[in-house]
């Protein structure tokens, strides 16, 4: 029996499963009939979902994006920073449907190209927060003073004959 999905197999260039299929549009059927799985087909069932994990994964890259875009500026507003954030990832789409037709694939680069760039900017701004501020110049450099600590100073003595003294200030 010839069913539906028989036919549109064979008007696709498939394998068909009935050899009445391949007689009827002039071919010879196959000496095996072998159907292509689901997990073999680009458009299954689940590649739904992955395209919608790839997509959040995307936006929420986004986001960690104008985060570190506005601790990194402290001149720019949330607002701001999501702008600049989702152009960014824009143009990663951009770039990401030249080289792939395939949705996940764009959004997998998307994400890992803001990731990336998110981690950059937080990078330089880690740096720039932790160099010390230049001293000012304000006349001839003074010696600073010790710290004042809990122990009381010590004096060595009698380093070179080999008996340590530690004398107590």
């Amino acid at each position: 029996m010839t069913t539906d999905r028989d036919i549109l197999a064979a008007l696709r260039g498939e394998h068909a499963r009935d050899t009445a299929v391949a007689e009827a549009s002039g071919r010879s059927p196959s000496a095996a009939a072998r159907e292509t799985g689901s997990a073999q087909r680009r458009g299954d069932a689940f590649e739904s979902v992955a395209i919608w994990a790839a997509k959040e994964a995307a936006e929420t890259a986004t986001k960690g994006l104008a985060q570190a875009i506005m601790r990194a500026d402290a001149t720019k507003g949330i607002y701001a920073a999501e702008s600049e954030a989702t152009q960014i990832a824009a143009e990663a789409y951009t770039e990401a449907a030249k080289a792939s037709p395939y949705e996940i694939n764009r959004q997998e680069s998307v994400a890992r190209i803001v990731t990336k760039l998110a981690g950059i900017i937080g990078r330089k701004e880690e740096q720039t927060t932790k160099r010390p501020k230049p001293a000012a110049a304000t006349g001839p450099k003074r010696p600073q003073q010790e710290a004042a600590s809990r122990r009381a100073p010590v004096r060595v003595t009698e380093i070179g004959s080999g008996r340590i003294t530690a004398v107590h200030k």
